[in-house]
C-alpha cells in the first residue's frame, strides 16, 4: 500500500488506474473507495488461482494506490480484481520480463 492519493468521495468503488502496463516487474493500481464497507484487492492467474492478495479489509474514502511487485513470477497475463460484498471488478495486466 502506497497511501492516499485523494480524499474526494469517488461515487463508485473501481480500479481506476493500472500504470505502466505492460510491466516489468512492478505496477500501480489506484483503487476508488465509496465507502468505509469491507473490501479486497487481490492478484489472479489466468486459471484463476490466487497469486498475491494486495489488500483485504477497509480503508478511508477517497482514491488509494497500490502496487505489486512481481520480481518472483513469469511472464504472462494476470488479473487485478477488486471485490466488496456487492461489487466485482476485474483489469488485465500483462507481466513482460
Amino acid at each position: 500500500y502506497l497511501g492516499l492519493i485523494s480524499d474526494e468521495v469517488p461515487e463508485s468503488f473501481n480500479i481506476s488506474s493500472v500504470y505502466p502496463n505492460p510491466f516489468n516487474p512492478k505496477v500501480n493500481i489506484e483503487v476508488d473507495i465509496a465507502s468505509s464497507e469491507v473490501f479486497n484487492l487481490s492478484i489472479y492467474d489466468l486459471q484463476g488461482a490466487l497469486v498475491q492478495e494486495l489488500y483485504d479489509g477497509t480503508k478511508g474514502v477517497g482514491k488509494h494506490l497500490y502496487s505489486w511487485d512481481a520480481s518472483a513470477y513469469s511472464s504472462g497475463i494476470y488479473f487485478v480484481r477488486l471485490t466488496t460484498n456487492e461489487f466485482y471488478k476485474s483489469n488485465k495486466i500483462m507481466l513482460v520480463k
